[in-house]
């Protein structure tokens, strides 16, 4: 039984298959080096298009894919801070002439609002002292802030939110107003249904008051503001005015962010923070310009001079509710993760929060981590340690069911107000990243398919629903019918084990497939992304296959990269575990630049298809072949009966056959080891149901790479 109708009728053997035909079409003889970029772009309907930050959106129509050269007319199509912009910019970077960049208009995730959009903060507080610039890092594009002697924290707000916007209008990442937590407000509308209870938290201590059916906004502002101010052990006062309760913070009490929440059916409470008037806990808002998981891979990186004290800055407080109860007894472990880097904080049974946060700024401030931490009552203020890279951030508990819960304050919503994410006593699952939602891929890869071949992709997904699709796409149209050599590669910038799994819980896994590439690289200061795009554009712009071992990145103002930290850089067993038995790409940083350890598909079984080189040369041979052969035989009559020939216009089957071993020769110590043994395997058919086109199966034997090699170099026991 044949494997597939489209290649010869001896395909049970091991081979290269692949067909030409005499009918008239247009050939080339050169391997078009397209390159295709997925990743999202802004585009009509955009939240981000609307307030408060009123992006201009692209005039791309949704789905379409064209091919650009210019970084002007892709900012028209996509918005200048659209993700897809900047993998053109790092396209560009890397190989900036010399190959066909195709872009497809992707939207972002359907949703509502601003849900689903991934947020970030950088909460100021204190005093200048000294002067000098604040760097802030967005996706490692650099924003300086000056800050002067005497600065306050809404000045030092004010500067970096400016820097933002102003310096850096490339990156994927924007700012709103500015959040003073100092000055909250909570706004009362609607008369309440029944008697119900209002809860108030700040500093991880909630304050209750009851409210009485039918009260008017007035009446409950009033006995709200009158139950804070009464309580002197509280961290914060009030007054009221006309349904507006005006909280304050008392002296000697940390500022943080506020929650509230009401058991009436009817009555409303709406927290908002005025963004003028206080000189503590100024916040500046980052979003990521795009819905979905893609925003959850932005990095920030904060840098303080030396010469400027006084003055800190934060990502986020972790606020611990109730007594600890334990996990079965014993010991409850909470977790905290940024990035690749973790600490585990073993809490008592019976722990009350405020020893609970002490116990935990020990671990954050004792150990690797890219924050520092100060523990004050049942909070912990998350510092930004100076040059580290912050991403992503989790925590957990194992803190059995009606246990003590942590709460982490590190993101905001769309009405300008501080929001966070809490653990679910008896689950130890980590907290909720914001970003959330993936696109709809189905229509941009159907008229993919109406296009030539891309022999190299980059995308920007690394969620399971859009690798499957993509996946099934390359792996459809590589087959002997289509022909389309493509390959893919992603990059993940998450802890080595977890982009691990990005292999195993693809359906079917990865490891199946030597056309695909996952990258890995812990915590650089660039998205992952960044990274695919320079590779895959290297990839494509490579007139012969090789592997890439101890290349290096280009870096440039374009689209800046720069190596992680060496805190977290793979250890040499870890690279070896991601290579061989995750299969993964792993970079790493080489004085100052980004290098490829060792270029590896995600191949699993026999170790030379992990090569990216060896499945490459297959795909060149079979196009090369193809063109020599079209090239050689175009316009010519094929004979399918024996006999000799007497026309000069034709060709058999015998011809077919010795035109082949002259390009096996014509390749041979170049993509080919040793055509002469490989001719006695070429194998010539014309195709029963079309005459016009001829079946071929040939071997190839690409030759090894020097990184090939036998055994371990030791040193002599003698």
């Amino acid at each position: 039984m044949e494997i597939n109708p489209d290649v010869p009728s001896f395909s049970s053997l091991s081979g290269t298959f692949l067909f030409i035909s005499t009918a008239p079409t247009s050939t080339t003889t050169v391997l078009p080096k397209n390159l295709f970029l997925l990743s999202t772009g802004i585009l009509s309907g955009s939240a981000i298009t609307g307030a408060p930050y009123n992006l201009t959106a692209g005039d791309a129509a949704p789905n379409d894919i064209d091919q650009f050269s210019n970084l002007q007319r892709v900012i028209q199509r996509f918005g200048r801070r659209s993700p897809v912009a900047n993998r053109f910019r790092s396209a560009l970077q890397e190989v900036p002439f010399g190959i066909n960049v195709f872009l497809p208009a992707i939207k972002e995730p359907t949703n509502s609002g601003f849900a689903g959009f991934a947020t970030k903060i950088i909460r100021a507080a204190g005093t200048v002292v000294g002067s000098g610039e604040i760097s802030v890092r967005a996706c490692n594009f650099e924003a300086r802030a000056p800050v002067a002697n005497g600065d306050n924290a809404n000045a030092v707000a004010t500067a970096i939110k400016s820097a933002l916007d102003n310096k850096i209008p490339d990156a994927p990442v924007v700012t709103a107003s500015n959040i003073d937590i100092q000055l909250p407000v909570i706004t009362i509308t609607v008369n309440a249904t029944g008697t119900s209870v209002f809860s108030i938290v700040a500093n991880g201590v909630t304050k209750t008051q009851a409210l009485t059916a039918g009260w008017t906004p007035t009446q409950s502002a009033t006995a709200i503001a009158a139950a804070l101010s009464g309580d002197a052990t509280y961290p914060l006062t009030a007054t009221s005015n006309a349904g507006v309760v005006t909280p304050t913070w008392r002296a000697g009490f940390p500022v943080s962010s506020i929650t509230i929440s009401t058991t009436d059916a009817t009555q409303l409470f709406a927290l908002t923070y005025l963004t003028t008037g206080g000189s503590a806990g100024v916040t500046t808002p980052l979003t990521y310009v795009v819905r979905g998981q893609e925003g959850n891979d932005s990095p920030l990186v904060v840098t303080i001079p030396p010469e400027v004290t006084g003055i800190t800055l934060s990502p986020a407080i972790v606020t611990v509710t109730t007594t600890s109860i334990g996990d079965g007894g014993s010991a409850s472990l909470f977790t905290i993760q940024c990035g690749s880097l973790v600490t585990v904080v073993s809490i008592p049974v019976a722990t009350t929060p405020a020893n609970a946060t002490l116990l935990i700024e020990a671990a954050i401030n004792g150990g690797t981590f890219p924050l520092t931490s100060d523990a004050i009552g049942a909070m912990v203020t998350l510092f930004f340690r100076s040059g580290w890279v912050f991403n992503r951030l989790k925590v957990a508990s194992t803190e059995d069911a009606t246990g003590q819960t942590y709460a982490v304050a590190d993101r905001h919503d769309s009405a300008g107000a501080i929001t966070s994410v809490t653990t679910t006593a008896g689950d130890p699952a980590f907290t909720a990243l914001q970003g959330s939602g993936v696109p709809t891929l189905t229509t941009v890869l159907d008229n993919k398919a109406k296009l030539p071949a891309m022999i190299e992709w980059s995308s920007d997904y690394t969620d399971l629903t859009s690798i499957n699709a993509e996946v099934e796409h390359v792996e459809l149209y590589a087959n002997g019918f289509y022909q389309q050599g493509q390959r893919e590669t992603r990059c993940s910038t998450e802890i080595v084990d977890d982009v691990a799994d990005i292999l195993t819980s693809a359906t079917p896994a990865l490891s199946n497939y030597w056309r695909q590439s996952v990258v890995t690289y812990q915590d650089p200061p660039s998205q992952g992304a960044s990274f695919a795009v320079q590779i895959a554009a290297r990839l494509c712009a490579t007139d012969l296959p090789y592997n890439m071992d101890g290349r290096v990145l280009r870096s440039g103002s374009l689209s800046p990269l720069l190596p992680a930290r060496a805190d977290t850089e793979m250890t040499p067993p870890t690279l070896d575990v991601a290579i061989g038995s995750y299969h993964l790409t792993p970079l790493r940083g080489v004085n100052g630049q980004v290098s490829i350890v060792r270029g590896r598909s995600t191949w699993g079984g026999e170790g030379r298809w992990g090569d990216w080189s060896y499945g490459r040369i297959f795909d060149q041979v079979r196009f090369e072949l193809g063109a020599f052969l079209n090239n050689r035989f175009a316009g010519k009559v094929f004979f399918i009966g024996g006999g000799t020939v007497r026309i000069r216009n034709a060709f058999t089957l015998r011809d077919l056959f010795n035109a082949i071993g002259e390009y096996l020769d014509s390749r041979d110590g170049i993509i080919i080891d040793g055509s002469k043994t490989l001719k006695q395997f070429i194998r010539v058919e014309y195709d029963g149901v079309d005459p016009t086109r001829q079946l071929i199966q040939l071997a190839i034997r690409p030759p090894y790479e020097g990184h090939q090699r036998v055994g371990v170099l030791t040193s002599s026991t003698n």
